[in-house]
């Protein structure tokens, strides 16, 4: 029996995590302009599976320091004690945002925290579904989801992993990339009612 039944939504906060699953899924979910909306994982349940918009790491609106690491390191957390029940990590990230934090980061010889993140879920024995956001906001998109998947050791073109790397535009509703992984994940789970999940 497939005890896998989670899909976890993962990344840095404002990278538009909860957009996403209002237009993937069709629920309400809470979001707004400033980061730091989502402070607690949200579970939307269908069909036999959870899933799950958790609260974003990194910077956060009107929280100090100490709150914004508890927060962060409870996202770790919720993954490590519920790796055996995921199904898989959607890893959300800001194309123009992580590309102007890698290139910083490079100068500085230092690795962006989104990297070290999709490594580390690798650990488990789940896939991890790298989602690039904002896409609408790169002018030229093959170049630059080519930089990305180098950045997390992944060989390009990013046109080869298309059950890995999906580019997505959360706020204008160009998601179909993410939702064909999802629906596919769905029917290798032989858990076929749950596509009606996906809108």
């Amino acid at each position: 029996m497939n005890r896998r039944n989670e899909f976890v939504f993962v990344g840095r906060s404002n990278v538009g995590k909860s957009t996403l699953f209002r237009q993937i899924f069709g629920v309400k979910v809470k979001i707004g302009k400033k980061p730091g909306v989502t402070l607690k994982p949200f579970h939307f349940k269908c069909k036999g599976f959870i899933f799950t918009d958790l609260p974003g790491y990194g910077y956060m609106h009107g929280l100090r320091g100490k709150d914004i690491r508890r927060i962060g390191v409870g996202v770790l957390e919720y993954i490590e004690k519920r790796s055996t029940s995921i199904t898989a990590v959607i890893h959300v990230i800001d194309a123009p945002g992580f590309i102007d934090i890698a290139k910083r980061c490079t100068r500085k010889g230092e690795i962006p925290v989104d990297v070290e993140l999709f490594h580390y879920f690798h650990v488990f024995d789940f896939p991890v579904i790298l989602a690039i956001n904002k896409m609408d906001k790169i002018r030229d998109p093959d170049q630059a989801i080519d930089y990305i998947i180098e950045c997390m050791g992944l060989l390009p073109p990013w046109r080869q992993w298309p059950d890995v790397v999906a580019p997505i535009s959360g706020k204008s509703g160009e998601v179909e990339s993410l939702k064909k992984i999802l629906k596919n994940l769905i029917i290798s789970s032989r858990k076929h009612e749950a596509l009606k999940c996906i809108r």
